[in-house]
């Protein structure tokens, strides 16, 4: 008897939502398996290490990219959190959003093997967000900052206000 493998990755995009009008992301990266790689909290403080440096220099360099504007990023003992904004107007927003990520996390995983020495993924899973949820809307507008989302619920902000799915 042969089991089947559950699905374990959703699309938390908003299904029908137009994102070369602009989209506010909130956007949750983990390390592969949550490994403490960047850092340690003492005195209620991330004490980062030189991978929790380095990730912290690529978010100041992802913040240059066209077409992306970050709000504000955070770098956790084994997770990353993000907020930005897709500009309206884009071609290829979701394009532009997928080379942004992936190329974020291609930079942290080269960081991350020259100052281990160690082979394997660096991060968890193949979407661009794990862990809490996704927050999509018009201009951003609708951030709230330092808000956490719960697990496995996306928010959307359309012009109407905020819109929680599960």
């Amino acid at each position: 008897m042969v089991k089947e493998k559950k699905e374990i990755h959703r699309y938390r995009r908003f299904c029908g939502y137009d994102y070369s009008r602009g989209a506010a992301l909130f956007i949750t990266i983990v390390t592969n398996p949550r490994r403490r790689l960047f850092g340690a909290i003492i005195n209620a403080k991330l004490q980062k290490t030189p991978l929790g440096l380095a990730v912290e220099r690529l978010f100041a360099e992802m913040a240059q990219m066209p077409g992306i504007r970050l709000f504000n990023f955070v770098v956790m003992p084994d997770h990353v959190h993000l907020q930005l904004h897709l500009r309206a107007g884009l071609a290829n927003p979701l394009v532009t959003l997928g080379r942004a990520i992936g190329a974020f996390k291609s930079l942290c995983a080269k960081d991350f093997h020259e100052l281990t020495g160690e082979s394997g993924s660096l991060w968890q899973g193949p979407g661009l967000a794990t862990g809490q949820g996704v927050a999509s809307g018009q201009a951003g507008e609708g951030m709230i900052p330092g808000r956490v989302y719960p697990r496995g619920k996306a928010v959307y902000w359309l012009p109407d206000g905020p819109k929680l799915v599960s």
